[in-house]
């Protein structure tokens, strides 16, 4: 379904999906996870984004972002 791609410090990208992938199947693979620092969602569109990230972080307490367009985020 993806892949790990070591950063530097701890941080990694754990898996990726394609477009098919609905909201409930994305929680519910998160939800089996570990908690980040932090959750980045880098895909999809602007309202269905925003959406995700309120049920990533009301639904399993974890912090979750969406950067804006251009945006850079340092990983440590």
């Amino acid at each position: 379904m993806g892949r790990s791609v070591p950063a530097e410090g701890t941080g990694r990208v754990s898996w990726t999906h394609h477009g098919g992938c609905r909201a409930d199947q994305i929680v519910g693979r998160l939800r089996g996870a570990p908690p980040p620092h932090t959750t980045y969602l880098v895909h999809g569109e602007e309202t269905a984004s925003a959406t995700l990230r309120a049920r990533v972080d009301h639904e399993l307490g974890w912090t979750a972002v969406v950067p804006g367009p251009g945006e850079a985020v340092l990983v440590r």
